[in-house]
Formats: C-alpha cells, sequence, structure tokens
C-alpha cells in the first residue's frame, strides 16, 4: 500500500466517525442551529484528530529504530486509541445503536407496568378470602335467633323476645359487613376492566412507537382506586365493636335475662375480636404510583450493553481499523529489518542520497564503456610529412 492510498483510507475512515459523531452527538442535543452547528463543529475536531493522529503514526513509528523509541511510541499510542474509544467510539455507539435502545427502554415498560398492576389487583382482593367466614359468622348467629324463637334454646322460654332480638340485630350487622364485601367486590370488578383496557392501550401505543404516558397515568389511577377501597380495614373496625352498637330490648327485665344476653354477646364478641385479628394481619399496604422513567441513550448504552454488541464492536473497529494496518506496517518493517532488506526502512533522504549516488556511478560506467566516435590513430607515420618530401626531389 502506497502512501497516498494510505492518506486516502485514513480520511475516509476518519470522515465516517466524524459522521457517526455528529448523528450521536445530535441526537443528544436541542433541535437548534446553535446545538447542530457545535455538534458539527465538534464532528469536524474529530474528523482532524483522528487523521492527523494516524498519519503522523504511519509517519514515525515504522521508521524508529531504537528500542525506548518505539516503546514510547507505541505507549503514545495506546493513549491515543483509549481516548479515540473513550470520545469518538462512545458517540459513534450512540449514533449506530440509538434506535435499538429506544425500542429496548420502551419495551422494559411493559414488565415493569404489568407486575406493578397485577401486585395491586392481588392485593386489593385479600379480603376476598374474608367473605365466606363472614356468611358463616351471620349464619351461626341466625341459626341461634331461631333457635331461641323456636325452641327456646337460650333461655329455656320459646318465642321472639328480647335475646331473640338482640340476635337479630347482631345477624343485621353481619349482613351489611358481607353486603360491603360484594359491594367492594363489584367495584374492584369494573377497576379491573378499566385497569385491563389501559394496560391493552399501552400495548398498542409502545407497538406503534407512541407516547405511553397517558397509559401509564391510567394504571396508576386504577391502582389508586383499588387501593382507596380499604375494606379489610373496614371489616377490622366493624368486627372490633360488633356488639357495642346493640339496643337492649325493653322486654329484657329479669336479671336471668340480662345475663343471658351478656353471655351471649361476649361469646359473639370473642369470636368477632379473633375474626379481627384475622383481617388486621392480612397486608394491605398502600401502593405508591409508577414512576416510568426512559433513560437516556447514553445511560442506556450502559444498560443494554449486552443486546447492542454487535454495533458496539463496528463502532469501536472502525476508528481502530488503522491500528490492524499500523500493526502491520511495523511487523514487515522489523521483518526486513532482520532480513537486512534495505526495501522500506529508508527514509526519504536516505533514499534520495542512494538515488543521486546510483546515478553518479551509472553515468561512470556509462562514459567508461561506451565506444569513442573519434577516430583512432593506428601509426606514428606521417604521410603529409612524406608527401612533402617526394614533390621536392
Amino acid at each position: 500500500m502506497n502512501q497516498k492510498t494510505l492518506n486516502l483510507s485514513i480520511g475516509v475512515i476518519a470522515f465516517i466517525s466524524a459522521i457517526l459523531n455528529y448523528a450521536g452527538l445530535a441526537s443528544m442535543v436541542d433541535d437548534s442551529w446553535m446545538q447542530k452547528g457545535l455538534c458539527a463543529l465538534t464532528s469536524v475536531a474529530v474528523f482532524t484528530a483522528l487523521y492527523l493522529f494516524w498519519t503522523w503514526a504511519f509517519g514515525v513509528m515504522p521508521e524508529l529504530r531504537h528500542p525506548q523509541k518505539r516503546f514510547a511510541s507505541w505507549l503514545t499510542v495506546a493513549c491515543g486509541v483509549i481516548g479515540i474509544i473513550a470520545l469518538s467510539a462512545y458517540w459513534n455507539v450512540v449514533a449506530l445503536a440509538k434506535n435499538e435502545i429506544d425500542t429496548l427502554s420502551k419495551q422494559s415498560v411493559i414488565p415493569r407496568v404489568e407486575r406493578f398492576y397485577a401486585t395491586a389487583i392481588r392485593q386489593s382482593g385479600v379480603y376476598i378470602s374474608v367473605k365466606p367466614e363472614l356468611v358463616g359468622f351471620a349464619s351461626d348467629i341466625g341459626a341461634k335467633a331461631n333457635g331461641e324463637a323456636t325452641n327456646g334454646s337460650i333461655t329455656g322460654s320459646a318465642g321472639k323476645g328480647g335475646v331473640t332480638a338482640v340476635l337479630r340485630q347482631l345477624q343485621a350487622s353481619v349482613a351489611n359487613i358481607v353486603l360491603s364485601v360484594d359491594e367492594a367486590l363489584d367495584v374492584n370488578s369494573n377497576l379491573k376492566n378499566k385497569g385491563d383496557k389501559c394496560l391493552e392501550q399501552l400495548h398498542q401505543n409502545i407497538q406503534e412507537n407512541k407516547s405511553y404516558g397517558a397509559s401509564v397515568n391510567c394504571i396508576n389511577n386504577v391502582v389508586s382506586d383499588l387501593s382507596n377501597q380499604n375494606i379489610a380495614s373496614s371489616v377490622e373496625h366493624a368486627m372490633d365493636g360488633l356488639t357495642s352498637s346493640i339496643i337492649m330490648p325493653v322486654s329484657i327485665k329479669t336479671d336471668k335475662q340480662r345475663q343471658a344476653v351478656q353471655n351471649i354477646l361476649d361469646g359473639l364478641q370473642n369470636r368477632a375480636d379473633n375474626f379481627a385479628s384475622k383481617v388486621r394481619s392480612i397486608n394491605n399496604n398502600i401502593i405508591d404510583p409508577l414512576i416510568v422513567e426512559r433513560p437516556n441513550i447514553m445511560a442506556g448504552i450502559l444498560i443494554y450493553w449486552k443486546s447492542i454488541i454487535p454495533a458496539i464492536a463496528t463502532a469501536i473497529a472502525i476508528d481502530l481499523v488503522p491500528l490492524i494496518i499500523l500493526i502491520f506496517k511495523v511487523l514487515l518493517y522489523r521483518d526486513a529489518e532482520t532480513r537486512d532488506d534495505p526495501r522500506h526502512l529508508w527514509t526519504i533522504s536516505e533514499l534520495s542520497d542512494a538515488m543521486a549516488q546510483f546515478k553518479q556511478i551509472s553515468d561512470q560506467s556509462t562514459a567508461q564503456i561506451a565506444p569513442s566516435t573519434e577516430p583512432k590513430k593506428l601509426s606514428d607515420f606521417d604521410f603529409e610529412d612524406h608527401d612533402k618530401k617526394a614533390d621536392g626531389l
């Protein structure tokens, strides 16, 4: 590869890298002439720096013969390569992988939102498990009331007296709690339908590369409404004060009747307290709204680097191809040097002196070997003098 071809190749590589640098920088700044102009100037600086660095490296390193100077030159090249990777190659990656990083960051939103939404749905339905026990509690109270009214199972005297009235009040209280749970279930079902539509819209917006902020806000609102139901807390408080709101019938006059009613209330309240403790143990923490932050392109490279390894390799290779060529050229020079082959080893001044000396030697050899065009004198006899003497006789 002659020097002209080498410089042209370095120029093409530096130009491509400068274009990629401009594309990477321009994707990170505002869409204004000032910002775009600064990006263009930076890309020109990158082109100039890359071209000068590699042309000087090719011009200097193969000519160095002293080991210390060779080591210093390779150390300089290593520092330059680190600078190229840290600055130019990084923006090359941004330019090549921008769309992929943007796609990956959007796709990562879906599983985050789905986990958040599923947690809210699961937590909002924890009190559903208490409904069968509440229904059973109300049925037990109703059975006691029926037994007292029919057979006098509590006081010994059948009839719808004061004890039966107290039991009917307790049965109605528990039935109201069951009713509130049913109403909450209906509300949750409607909210879940709304949340499913929001999630479906989120999938569609991301697939069509549209803004998805409104869909995330919609899901946050649904989760907030689910948390505000807080039925478990309502059931807990209702069970804690189940017997406190009972109105004692006027028909209860004797101590025996009062004691019977009190025994019933104590037993049912004890059962209600145990039920309230069970409800209290249910985890019903308020879920904080989900905040979806899309990482910028620079942070996205660090987050999704495993998915863009081909782009990273391409970006680095564009800037480091001259390094591979430089290594080959230096090895070629060293090999010629070990074989005592002067080709490719002389400097321009040495080659110029050698050519001048070769021309001088060639001219001298030509002058000695070429035949003379002048007539050669074969003997010392003077024919003209002999003719003159003959005429005088």
